[in-house]
């Protein structure tokens, strides 16, 4: 008996504290005006969020200045779900001329409590708005032809759409394709390295402005897995070695040929090889091999610091691809020499890297190792100073002094260069004194 008192008394005052809720917004599925001059068709779902009681009746509100101002709420007869001019003759639009702001609408539900949020806004007899979105993708391996496809406008005016196709080739004017009333539509893309798209809406009212353009460009893309590995370094010239690999773009009408390029930078120089340098070479053109990848022998010449590369593709209709420039790991410094200052102290001259490797966040340095006995053992050998990069002057740059065993015992040291990511070049051979 406790218990079912208990219960009672809990039941009494949960229904005594519900507040009235009037019900959420309903949401307008679709919006038609015509087929007469100012007929409207309405539809709509019921609020999610019915409120705390039944809906008992819709009402609606018009703006005929594009939603700047609203009439107060009107209640549509019945709950129907639905409304037309012909049903609601309140609901009919008295603002068609082409070029007006038509009439907009929103829907409110209404139950005991009052009247609930108003819905989305749709607007009927206007012009449409761009189509958004235009996309596309190649529908043949020879770039012939493009498939285009977007959404409708967010705004149709309630009215049938036709849509305008433009076309422009190389940068040049937009010209009209075709028209279709469907959303999607194959195009032509011939013989040109870019092809851009344009599509408007257009319906009884007017015509939207052009949806942002859609290009095509069928140039290579990237080259891919470019690599350019260090093969070998004369160690008395600076001369360096390399062999470039690169495999075809995966993007973009194929490649044909592939154009190389190369770029020096003397000693010291911080800059020299940017994309719109002119110390880049001419181009040196490779037809397309039937496999790839494809193996590039190059050399960097004595007394340079830096040596960039850089490669791309070239189609059949001319287009060429973007320039993949490399990084090469760097190089040991060449023409290393001990100087003798007093019986126990020396100095080191060098004269630079043939290639100083990638930047990175560490600062690109110069490592000396010195020893003065036993020095066909590695832990004889210990870092006499990590000098930086780049040096003043002119070659050959000289450090030091440097504590290094007594007369005439001699000093022997070799070196190697550590670039902006860490990598360090291999050991120079040794120089004695």
């Amino acid at each position: 008996m406790v218990v079912a008192s208990l219960g009672l008394t809990l039941g009494t005052e949960s229904a005594a504290s519900v507040t009235p809720r009037a019900p959420g917004p309903p949401k307008i599925t679709l919006e038609t005006s015509g087929p007469t001059a100012g007929a409207v068709f309405l539809r709509w779902a019921a609020p999610t969020d019915p409120g705390t009681s039944l809906t008992t009746s819709y009402a609606f509100a018009v703006s005929t200045d594009g939603g700047v101002t609203w009439t107060a709420p009107q209640v549509l007869r019945g709950a129907a779900h639905t409304a037309s001019s012909t049903t609601a003759p309140e609901l009919a639009c008295h603002n068609t001329a082409p070029g007006s702001a038509g009439c907009s609408y929103r829907i409110y539900a209404q139950n005991a409590a009052g009247t609930g949020a108003p819905s989305n806004v749709v607007a009927t007899w206007v012009e449409p708005t761009s189509p958004a979105s235009l996309g596309g993708f190649v529908a043949s391996r020879s770039f012939d032809s493009v498939e285009l496809h977007w959404p409708a406008p967010k705004i149709t005016g309630g009215l049938p759409l036709t849509y305008d196709v433009f076309s422009s080739t190389d940068g040049g004017s937009f010209e009209l394709v075709t028209s279709t009333r469907a959303e999607s539509i194959l195009v032509p893309c011939t013989g040109s390295v870019t092809c851009a798209y344009l599509v408007r809406a257009t319906n009884s009212q007017g015509v939207s402005k052009p949806s942002a353009a859609f290009t095509v460009t069928t140039a290579p893309g990237s080259v891919s897995d470019a690599t350019v590995i260090l093969t070998g370094t004369d160690l008395g010239t600076g001369i360096g070695k390399a062999r470039l690999t690169f495999g075809a773009p995966v993007s973009g009408l194929p490649a044909v040929s592939y154009e190389i390029e190369q770029c020096a930078v003397a000693p010291g120089a911080r800059s020299g090889c940017e994309s719109s340098s002119t110390a880049w070479s001419s181009a040196f053109v490779l037809a397309a091999p039937s496999t790839l990848p494809l193996m590039v022998p190059r050399s960097c010449r004595s007394g340079v610091a830096t040596c960039a590369f850089r490669v791309r593709g070239e189609n059949e209709r001319g287009g060429v691809g973007v320039w993949h420039t490399l990084d090469v790991e760097p190089w040991a410094p060449f023409g290393v020499r001990v100087t003798r200052r007093t019986s126990s102290q020396v100095s080191v001259s060098f004269d630079g890297p043939a290639e100083t490797g990638a930047s990175g966040r560490s600062a690109k340095r110069y490592r000396i190792y010195l020893c003065s006995a036993n020095c066909s053992r590695a832990t004889s050998w210990f870092l006499g100073a990590q000098v930086a990069y780049p040096r003043t002057g002119t070659a050959p740059y000289s450090v030091g002094s440097f504590r290094c065993g007594h007369l005439p015992a001699g000093c022997s040291a070799r070196m190697q260069f550590v670039d902006g990511t860490g990598r360090a070049s291999p050991l120079t051979a040794t120089a004695t004194k």
